[in-house]
Parts: C-alpha cells; sequence; structure tokens
C-alpha cells in the first residue's frame, strides 16, 4: 500500500473489527511509521515520518476496478510484461486519485491476475497470442457439404448473434435448398469476430472449397450488407444478388418510425401490393411512375413533410447507394430467371431454431460445436429418411410473390 509517497506493507487484520495494521516497509530499519485503517475506509496514522499527530484520511479503495483494468488490458496488450503492466495500471490508477491514498492491488497478486486472463485467452498455447485476426472456425459436414456441387444452386447467407461463443461476434450460416427433395438444408456455420468484405470474402471461399470449386450458384439470397454483397461480386461474379425482401421492408420500416410516422400509416404501407410493388415494376419506372404510383395508394394524410422526408431518403439511399437491381427483380422476371425465394426467411427461421435448441445465448465453444454437430446429424438422417420414403418433406413458409397490380398499369 503506498501513503504519501511512503510504501507500507500489511501487517496484519482483526476479522472482528475489519481494522487492518500497516508498517512502513524500511520497519527493519528502525522507522516507527505505522498506519491503523478502519473498517469504514478512515486511515490513522501513527508515528508520522516527520510528526506524532494523527491524521484522519480517507482511502479510495481501487482494488476491483484495479482488478478489472488488469484483465482488460492483460488481453489488449499483450505484449508488454505483466510486471510493467501492473506497474502502468498501478500508477494511473494513483494520479486519478492524487492525493488520496489508494487501496489497490500488489504487484504479485496483479502478475497473478494477468498471467491467469492470458492463460484463460490462450489455452497454454503460446501460438495463439500471434493469432492473426480476423478469426474464422468452420464447421460443417461432408454429406451435406456435397449439396454444393449441384448446378444453379440458390445460396441463403445470413448472420445471426445469440449463439455465437465468446471471443466472436456472429455466426454465419450458409443455406441452399435442395429441389430434389424439397428442403432447405444448412450446410456450413462459420465463426467469425469481423464483418469486413475480407473475412465474407474468406467465408465464400471456404464454400468454394468444400465444394471442389464446383460452387456456382444461380442466386445469392442476403441481407444490404455492402461489405457481404461486395464479397459475394467478387466471388460469384454471374450470380443473381437477390436482397432479402423482408429485410428490405424492414429498413423502410424502421426509417418510418424514426421520422415518427403514424403507426396506422406505417402498417397500411406495408401491406403487401403497396411499397413492395415498387420491387417487380420495370426498374427505369421506380423514380417517376412507380413512386407516383404508391404515393397515389398509400395513406399519407396530414403527415406530408415527414412522407416527403421518408421518399427522399428512399431515392438517396434505395436508388443511389444500392445498386437498383439488388431489391428490384424486374430483370430477372424479363430474363425468366424463377426464384426459390425473395427472401431470407427459411434460415431466418431456421437461426430461431437452432438459438432454441442450444437453449442459453452465447454458448461455450464446445456447446456450440456440439450443437452444430447434431444439426448436421439430423439433417443427414432427414435427406435419407425423405429420399427412401421413410418421411416426408418439412413444411416449409411458402415464397413470397408480389405482382405488379393491374391498376399500376393503367395508372398514369
Amino acid at each position: 500500500m503506498e501513503h504519501k509517497n511512503y510504501r507500507f506493507c500489511k501487517k496484519r487484520t482483526v476479522v472482528e473489527t475489519g481494522t487492518t495494521y500497516f508498517s512502513c516497509v524500511k520497519f527493519r530499519a528502525g522507522c516507527p511509521a505505522r498506519l491503523v485503517v478502519k473498517k469504514g475506509g478512515a486511515i490513522i496514522e501513527r508515528n508520522a515520518h516527520c510528526c506524532d499527530q494523527d491524521i484522519l484520511e480517507e482511502v479510495a479503495d481501487v482494488r476491483r476496478d484495479m482488478s478489472l483494468e488488469l484483465q482488460d488490458r492483460a488481453i489488449k496488450e499483450f505484449s508488454v510484461a505483466p510486471g510493467v503492466l501492473w506497474q502502468r495500471v498501478f500508477d494511473e490508477f494513483r494520479a486519478k486519485h492524487h492525493p488520496s491514498t489508494i487501496y489497490g492491488i500488489a504487484r504479485p497478486n496483479g502478475v497473478t491476475i494477468i498471467k491467469n486472463v492470458r492463460q484463460g485467452a490462450t489455452g497454454g498455447d503460446i501460438f495463439r497470442a500471434v493469432e492473426a485476426t480476423p478469426r474464422m472456425l468452420c464447421f460443417g459436414h461432408p454429406d451435406l457439404l456435397r449439396i454444393l456441387r449441384y448446378p444453379q444452386l440458390t445460396l441463403f447467407i445470413d448472420g445471426t448473434f445469440s449463439v455465437v461463443p465468446k471471443g466472436f461476434s456472429q455466426c454465419l450460416i450458409a443455406m441452399v435448398y435442395d429441389p430434389s427433395v424439397d428442403v432447405y438444408v444448412p450446410l456450413l456455420y462459420v465463426l467469425v469476430n469481423s464483418k469486413s468484405q475480407e473475412t465474407y470474402w474468406r467465408v465464400l471461399e471456404q464454400l468454394i472449397m468444400a465444394s471442389d470449386r464446383l460452387l456456382e450458384p444461380r442466386d445469392v439470397t442476403c441481407d444490404f450488407e455492402l461489405a457481404l454483397i461486395n464479397a459475394v461480386i467478387e466471388q460469384f461474379p454471374t450470380a443473381n444478388i437477390v436482397g432479402c425482401l423482408f429485410h428490405w421492408k424492414q429498413a423502410l420500416r424502421r426509417k418510418m418510425i424514426e421520422l415518427k410516422i403514424p403507426k396506422e400509416q406505417i402498417a397500411d404501407a406495408m401491406k403487401s401490393g403497396k411499397l413492395d410493388v415498387l420491387t417487380v415494376i420495370p426498374a427505369e419506372e421506380v423514380l417517376d411512375k412507380g413512386l407516383r404510383y404508391v404515393r397515389s395508394i398509400i395513406d399519407e394524410t396530414e403527415t406530408k413533410t415527414k412522407w416527403t422526408a421518408f421518399w427522399k431518403y428512399f431515392v438517396r439511399t434505395w436508388t443511389k447507394r444500392f445498386d437498383m437491381s439488388l431489391w428490384n427483380v424486374s430483370q430477372m422476371r424479363r430474363n425468366n430467371v424463377s426464384m426459390t425465394n425473395r427472401t431470407n426467411n427459411p434460415l431466418e427461421k431456421y437461426n430461431r431454431d437452432f438459438a432454441a435448441r442450444i437453449g442459453a445465448p452465447h454458448p461455450s465453444i464446445l456447446v456450440f460445436i456440439e450443437a452444430a454437430k447434431k444439426e448436421a446429424h439430423s439433417y443427414v438422417k432427414l435427406l435419407d429418411d425423405i429420399k427412401h420414403g421413410r418421411q416426408s418433406a418439412p413444411a416449409h413458409a411458402r415464397s413470397v410473390n408480389v405482382e405488379v397490380p393491374g391498376e399500376y398499369t393503367a395508372f398514369e
């Protein structure tokens, strides 16, 4: 313990009273200085170095905060020696609470905390301390990954967060639709700690390698995360990228709520055949006839200013920031490209079911791996049972289909 630039060592603690007695570290040399720290935090100085008066001060107990700081920086400053790191933290706390006396963590205990945290983070493997980022762990069953070799696949990609073990930020799940058995099959679980384009590119590369470089999806359905979209474009330049209709409508809904548009008007606009008409009419008509038509069929009563702000956002975001082909499928229809599903709903539902089967959020890595293994084995069995007539394909939600209304064609 340090007090007024003098260091003291603990001699004893009286449990019954909660009083702790300290002596100057130079007591063997005859220094008579003593400190008595009361249970309430008061400190009495006995036999002071320069006077013999009792001095009453408050002691700042920083042990808990200092412990948390040491644990946090043990990882952030991995290359710093434990003793040096402890001294840095101790000096920072002393400066922060100056001129008060601090009751902190002694050097031996601090060094032990740092070593234990680093041991737990690396599992005793020193090579993990220099592990490159971003980190990525992939899990997939060989029998399921073979489906990636099928031609003209529809690939669904989405991230989930509640099932992610400590040390990772999200779990990406890749799913495909197998038309031979009418089943949406989760193929690959990927734990990552980054949401960069490079990370997504590497995830897609793992899918390609798992297919012996035969994977050439016809469609890729995902949300509107630009880093993911750019990675898909790089890895699958010939694929049709279908932005999830559900995520598109949810993004619009969040903006309406942000602009404080009345709930009734939001509900009206979100009905099928209203806002979503913009996703199926010819893309070249969206900014003129399309917007005029949609504004004519939704309720903007007494909220014109808010709706004008919304439509400015829509044009700025969905016709300039994002390529319209990501959410408007008119060109795909012209080319007679059949879409398996315009939403990520099958994968979103699976994410919820997978999390429910794990049971608790943010499980340990071992619990996650065992859960992924069980999922894979259950789908291997399901596909085999369906192919041999022992079971029918499970029901799943119908694909979302939006048609161009007849009223739009006649609209001027």
